[in-house]
């Protein structure tokens, strides 16, 4: 017994921990030496993989959550489990919503914090920007268009509440511009684990960004690769597998995307860049022919396709995606591969009324 008032604030502190694993927003893996990933729990909110790497004095945080309530606990869940250093990078890999509206929360922990983004990315979250595509006003209206949904049950009330809990947050959320731009690449070095910053090329939109940690030889990739189907917007499949290709010459052992878990060696670029080779040469044979939209995407079902067939790549993306997202968002592969196809279809008619 005399040991046991020495050994309590241990058990204590051991099961508080445990509680938060249990309670808190996130799943932390350590990837390897200093680096961890950050991975949301099943939420009624899209949220990004953050990744946190630990250098001598300081810790740099990839993507900031998609509002200023899920950042607060990215920031608990860092405290609590990771470092008490402080952060002075933050780095948006680009500027969609959900990397990039939880901004605030961390410049309100350190207001000398830099935040770093590709100029295209910095432009198209500038509101006044002639390119600006209202990104945040778009997904505002999506929310709302949930919400206002019937709920004949009880599982779909409580679904909305989460959205509705998600638009608030969201709508409290201002958006904070970078403060420095990174157009080609940058290194900040340190001596425990330098980052190489480097834009390799169009993807997912005009302005990602990829990290690369050396000395962990870990790949941070945003929305270039992760472990869902990718989304095309504005930019070339074609110029996409071009990046992708640049991208896989860098001497990397772990890979983390901007959903999902983590990966291990390279296999996941090349099941991307076949996918995307696949359903955007099935796009332009179909244009060739004359085929309508739906023609196309009657003929390219994830049955049909090899890219998906091959190493069970297709049922691989959608378990991620139900792991990860509710029935709010998840949904089969098949409408996933059909909305592909679909903005491949416009990117391509777009090339050619031009």
């Amino acid at each position: 017994m005399k040991y046991f008032k020495f050994l309590l604030p241990v058990l204590m502190l051991g099961l508080s921990w445990r509680l938060s694993a249990q309670t808190d927003d996130f799943i932390i893996e350590q990837v390897a030496d200093q680096v961890y990933a950050a991975i949301p729990k099943r939420s009624e909110k899209i949220s990004a993989t953050s990744t946190i790497i630990v250098h001598s004095r300081f810790l740099t945080v990839v993507e900031a959550q998609t509002d200023q309530t899920r950042a607060k606990a990215l920031l608990r869940a860092i405290r609590e489990r990771i470092s008490a250093l402080p952060i002075r990078y933050l780095i948006l890999t680009h500027y969609h919503a959900d990397h990039v509206m939880g901004t605030k929360a961390f410049l309100e922990e350190n207001p000398g914090l830099t935040i770093l983004a590709h100029p295209r990315t910095r432009e198209a979250m500038a509101l006044d920007s002639p390119t600006d595509e209202a990104w945040v006003v778009s997904w505002r209206n999506y929310l709302r268009s949930r919400i206002d949904e019937p709920a004949p049950t009880d599982s779909l009330k409580a679904r909305q509440a989460g959205l509705r809990a998600y638009f608030r947050h969201l709508s409290d959320s201002p958006v904070v511009l970078p403060t420095l731009t990174v157009a080609d690449s940058l290194t900040l070095h340190d001596v425990s684990a330098d980052l190489q910053i480097r834009y390799l090329g169009e993807g997912h939109t005009t302005g990602d960004l990829v990290v690369f940690v050396p000395q962990a030889r870990v790949l941070i990739t945003g929305d270039l690769v992760h472990d869902f189907e990718p989304l095309f917007f504005k930019v070339s499949p074609d110029r996409w597998i071009g990046t992708l290709n640049r991208l896989e010459q860098i001497p990397f052992d772990h890979l983390v995307g901007g959903h999902g878990h983590p990966q291990r060696g390279k296999a996941v670029v090349g099941y991307w860049r076949s996918y995307i080779e696949e359903i955007s040469g099935r796009v332009r044979e179909g244009l060739r022919q004359g085929l309508s939209l739906e023609q196309i995407q009657t003929r390219s079902t994830p049955e049909t396709l090899r890219s998906l067939l091959r190493h069970d790549y297709g049922r691989r993306i959608q378990q991620a995606r139900e792991a990860a997202m509710t029935p709010t968002y998840i949904g089969p592969l098949a409408l996933a591969v059909q909305s592909n196809i679909a903005a491949i279809y416009r990117i391509y008619r777009a090339q050619t009324l031009h």
